[in-house]
């Protein structure tokens, strides 16, 4: 059985205990498109103003962006653009939508964030999706099943080379994930296979070619539902911003 450990350095060994299999009542094989919610944890809120220049405002209801489908990845590698100088981990709690429209699965995932790219775009007023959407972006770990399990009652954590960077109980949301789905609802197209990232916690910050990323989602006991492991390695089809403009045909 492996158990999270949290004093700041990573476990050695890599042993996922728990997992769902295909089949599984309400639980969708296929993903559909992803839901993120932004400024959902008060100590990430504070430290907006360091990485954007933006208020430290709390948010009145969710604020939510999306991530096509095809930015989810499985496996070890994780591709980071060239051309952005500032990559940005945030981990999150991933809940997938069941055949009822309510959440059947979880997973831990990664909102990676083009940041210096982000912060051009909103200093020009213009849509940030490149700097959230690009390829590989939401890298995923394996899904484990909702039932009899409370996602608010979870912890989720993501270490760089074996060093802590990011851990919160995710009972710290602002919204928890009955309202932010609540929210969705009444705003959006849900279908079954959709995913909702539900917020970052605070300790976002850069990785670079060479690192080792682990996250995971624990139980109250320590023991790891969901886990990820990558590799970080710059993607040699994402060249420089204006490579586009040579390859159109």
């Amino acid at each position: 059985m492996r158990h999270l450990c949290h004093r700041g350095v990573l476990p050695s060994r890599q042993i996922v205990v728990r997992s769902v299999v295909s089949g599984h009542k309400g639980y969708m094989t296929a993903d559909g498109s992803i839901y993120c919610v932004g400024r959902n944890y008060v100590d990430h809120i504070k430290e907006l103003p360091s990485l954007l220049s933006i208020p430290d405002e709390l948010p009145t209801s969710p604020m939510i962006f999306m991530k096509g489908p095809g930015t989810i990845v499985r496996g070890a590698q994780l591709l980071i653009p060239k051309w952005s100088s500032n990559v940005q981990h945030e981990v999150e709690l991933a809940v997938q939508l069941g055949s009822d429209l309510q959440p059947s699965a979880a997973a831990i995932s990664i909102d990676l964030t083009a940041r210096d790219v982000q912060a051009e775009l909103k200093r020009l007023g213009h849509p940030w999706a490149l700097s959230k959407s690009f390829k590989g972006s939401c890298p995923l770990g394996n899904s484990f099943s909702l039932d009899s399990i409370d996602p608010q009652q979870l912890t989720i954590s993501l270490y760089v080379n074996g060093a802590v960077r990011q851990q919160v109980d995710t009972m710290k949301m602002i919204f928890k994930i009955s309202e932010i789905l609540s929210y969705l609802k009444y705003r959006f197209p849900l279908q079954p296979g959709d995913w909702i990232l539900t917020g970052t916690p605070e300790g976002v910050a850069a990785i670079k070619e060479g690192d080792i990323v682990t996250a995971s989602v624990s139980d109250r006991k320590g023991v790891i539902l969901s886990e990820g492991r990558w590799k970080v390695e710059l993607d040699p089809e994402l060249g420089s911003v204006d490579e586009w403009r040579d390859n159109v045909k």
